[in-house]
């Protein structure tokens, strides 16, 4: 019998709802609880530095040092102006980018 496995579009929503759930949970006896969740599709932020991996093909252009620097800055104002206590971001290259935009966050 061949078993299929679980298309990866269904598994992000498990993991969603996963970080969602253990998120909640310790103020599920409390009334006053607001818990503020941004996501955020970066559409291919990637740094600038190699390598850069053929994920989407070669129609992504590798940005300069200073367009990476600019986008860092965009996303970290985008966070800060929502107040947000739980932050996603998808399509970022690696964590040295996560780590880029969280230094230019005003509370990190």
């Amino acid at each position: 019998m061949k078993r299929e496995s679980a298309s990866p579009h269904k598994n992000r929503w498990v993991s969603i709802a996963s970080i969602l759930t253990v998120s909640c949970w310790p103020g599920c006896g409390s009334t006053n609880l607001d818990v503020n969740i941004f996501l955020l599709n970066t559409e291919f932020f990637f740094d600038n530095l190699p390598p850069h991996g053929r994920i989407v093909g070669h129609n992504i252009p590798i940005p300069t040092k200073q367009e990476y620097e600019s986008e860092a800055k965009s996303i970290a104002v985008l966070i800060d102006q929502y107040e947000a206590n739980l932050v996603g971001l998808a399509e970022v290259e690696n964590r040295a980018v996560v780590v880029k935009v969280k230094s230019h966050l005003k509370k990190p």
